[in-house]
C-alpha cells in the first residue's frame, strides 16, 4: 500500500540520519529504493494461491559504504519476456546512451493503467550506474517472482583489502525469500 511504501522510505531515511553517509550517496540510495518500492505496489500480481511468498520483497545491504538493494514481486509469466528485453536492453547501454534512451522514452511515454510510464528501470540504472541483476523464480503456472537487485557504489575507494562482491548475494536473498516466510 502507500502507506506502507512511505513507512520504509521513513525507515531508511532515519537509518540514513545515523551514517555518515555522503550526501549523493543518500540520494541515489533513496531514489532507487523509492523506485524499487513502487514497481513493487504498481505492478504485483495478484495470485489465486493464499501464500506469504505472494507479498512484495524489500532488502537493503550496506557494506563498506556501498549499498544493495534488492526488491521483489509477483508478476504474471506474460511479462517475463518483455521485462527481459528491457532490463537486457537498459544493461547493454553506456552511461550517455541511457541518458539519450530515457529522453526518447520520456517523449513517447504514456501513463499505464497501473500509473507508470516506463521510466522506472532506466531511473534504477541511471541513478545507480551499475547493470541491473534479476532473475525469476516461478510460483505457480501463470505466475513468478520477480527479484531485482541494484548495486550503488560508493565513489570513495574501499578501505585496504575490503572488496564489494555480490556475485552470490541474488542467490542468498532469493534462497532467504522463502525461509523469512516461514519464520514469519
Amino acid at each position: 500500500t502507500k502507506n506502507f511504501t512511505k513507512n520504509i522510505i521513513a525507515l531508511a531515511e532515519n537509518n540514513f540520519k545515523d551514517q555518515k553517509t555522503p550526501e549523493d550517496l543518500k540520494r541515489k540510495v533513496y531514489h532507487v529504493m523509492v523506485e524499487g518500492v513502487q514497481n513493487i505496489s504498481r505492478h504485483q500480481a495478484t495470485a489465486n494461491e493464499i501464500d506469504d511468498l505472494t507479498f512484495g520483497f524489500f532488502t537493503i545491504k550496506r557494506e563498506t559504504g556501498n549499498y544493495c538493494l534488492t526488491t521483489g514481486n509477483l508478476i504474471e509469466n506474460s511479462q517475463i519476456e518483455n521485462l527481459q528485453e528491457r532490463i537486457n536492453k537498459v544493461n547493454n547501454l553506456s552511461k550517455e546512451e541511457l541518458k539519450v534512451y530515457h529522453k526518447e522514452v520520456l517523449r513517447g511515454a504514456r501513463i499505464s493503467e497501473r500509473g507508470g510510464a516506463g521510466l522506472g528501470l532506466i531511473d534504477i540504472a541511471r541513478r545507480a550506474g551499475a547493470k541491473l541483476n534479476y532473475q525469476f523464480k516461478t510460483f505457480s503456472p501463470t505466475s513468478s517472482f520477480f527479484y531485482l537487485q541494484t548495486d550503488i557504489s560508493s565513489d570513495q575507494p574501499l578501505p585496504d583489502n575490503q572488496t564489494f562482491s555480490n556475485s552470490n548475494s541474488l542467490l542468498n536473498i532469493i534462497n532467504l525469500h522463502p525461509l523469512l516466510n516461514e519464520e514469519n
